[in-house]
């Protein structure tokens, strides 16, 4: 079954205690795994809004299992210890998924690239023609490719753009052919870009 949702979590950290957030991190990605998701992508926000923090990226066959695996954070020492003075979350979003691409079997994935954007057509219409563009991703060296629509919490509406590269030059390689390109143009027709970040991947379980 492939993954039907991802859920974005957002916190602020002190730049002080990133190494040890970090440290702590890939061990809760394992209490998630364990209880019900089925990836974890976590690193720090290098560009854009919240620039610095600290986000955890986790995926989803079933949304039912997200109970499960918040449960089990409870009784994780390394969640409990994130949360009495490490991190202190901002925002969390529960996305739709609605194409899920991977382009390697195990890439190494060292950025990831998220793009925020208001809708201006039918939701068939922009994920038919977001789907027509993937190849200017896959093309120019992405390595895993995530669309689909905010759910809950801030922005609910909005569609969210979510490609990983193992390299910044990659990133602008892509960045020059959607420049050039046709099936871009019809994208930016019906997707307006309100927000773009750049994370830099600490880990993937």
């Amino acid at each position: 079954m492939a993954d039907k949702y991802a859920v974005i979590t957002l916190a602020k950290m002190e730049a002080s205690n990133r190494v040890d957030v970090m440290s702590k991190l890939p061990d809760l990605a394992d209490v998630s795994r364990d209880a019900g998701s089925t990836r974890v992508l976590f690193g720090t926000l290098m560009t854009g809004l919240n620039t610095g923090s600290a986000i955890m990226i986790q995926f989803f066959e079933e949304l039912n299992k997200l109970e499960s695996v918040y449960s089990a954070f409870s009784d994780s020492k390394s969640y409990q210890d994130l949360m009495t003075g490490s991190l202190s979350i901002t925002r969390r979003n529960i996305t739709t998924l609605d194409l899920s691409y991977s382009f390697e079997n195990a890439p190494s994935l060292k950025y990831t690239v998220m793009s925020r954007a208001v809708g201006c057509g039918s939701q068939k219409d922009i994920t038919n023609s977001m789907d027509e563009a993937v190849h200017l991703f896959k093309d120019n060296g992405a390595k895993t490719l995530r669309f689909g629509r905010i759910m809950t919490g801030e922005n609910t509406g909005d569609y969210l753009l979510g490609v990983s590269y193992s390299s910044m030059a990659d990133i602008e390689k892509t960045y020059d052919a959607i420049a050039e390109s046709e099936d871009a143009k019809k994208v930016y027709s019906l997707l307006g870009i309100n927000q773009r970040g750049i994370i830099q991947v600490a880990g993937v379980k």
